[in-house]
């Protein structure tokens, strides 16, 4: 579903999307369980009004799924990949603690909850040619439990290449953030490159986007 559609409150509308394409074979026994919301952070943003929502007849509600006939259609066959052969690059080990994957936090005070997330970038990899390069990403996401207006997401993401034997070091940092009002989704985005110490390029965008959503 790539949009919202607001209606009249209390009516009662038919309403019919397609789901992302998957194939899967499901085990004798096992069953299918279908969860639908009305908001989804990041790809959907919560609405200014925290009563939006809405009821799901099951009654009148049905999910079609496409049948692939084994007995019938000739089995899916597939040549092995081609792939080089490994590189050679070493990951250093570190003392440090590995930071969580998932970890949620709670600000009991202001009633916030704000998910992070690592997704495992690698670390630093140093690569036969001399190359050093470290990776490293941080996403969270605010939401207020009694309001949604606060909501906002945030994605931090260094990324350093460094040659030692050339005195060469240089690093990529971008942040970017979303977050809205009640009349427009604002987005917020920099970057900031340095050769060393010395910042060579930095750059921030702000846009203001209304919200059409009703």
């Amino acid at each position: 579903m790539t949009g919202s559609r607001r209606g009249a409150p209390g009516a009662t509308e038919d309403v019919t999307f397609e789901l992302s394409g998957i194939g899967y074979a499901f085990p004798p026994g096992h069953r299918i369980r279908l969860a639908l919301s009305c908001a989804h952070r990041p790809w959907i943003w919560p609405q200014p009004d925290s009563s939006f929502g809405f009821t799901v007849d099951p009654c009148g509600s049905a999910l079609e799924l496409p049948v692939r006939a084994r007995a019938v259609a000739p089995p899916l066959t597939s040549d092995e990949p081609e792939q080089y052969g490994p590189l050679g690059v070493a990951h250093p080990a570190t003392l440090d603690e590995p930071r969580p994957e998932r970890l949620a936090v709670r600000d009991v005070a202001k009633g916030d909850r704000r998910p992070e997330a690592d997704p495992r970038c690698g670390g630093t990899r140093m690569y036969p040619d001399g190359l050093e390069f470290t990776e490293d990403a941080l996403e969270t996401y605010t939401v207020r439990e009694d309001d949604p207006l606060p909501a906002r997401s945030r994605s931090d993401w260094p990324i350093r290449q460094h040659r030692p034997e050339l005195a060469w070091d240089t690093t990529i940092r971008t942040r970017s953030e979303t977050a809205c009002t009640a009349e427009h989704s604002l987005t917020l985005n920099r970057v900031i490159c340095t050769d060393s110490a010395e910042v060579v390029f930095h750059r921030a965008r702000e846009k203001r986007i209304p919200r059409t959503a009703s």
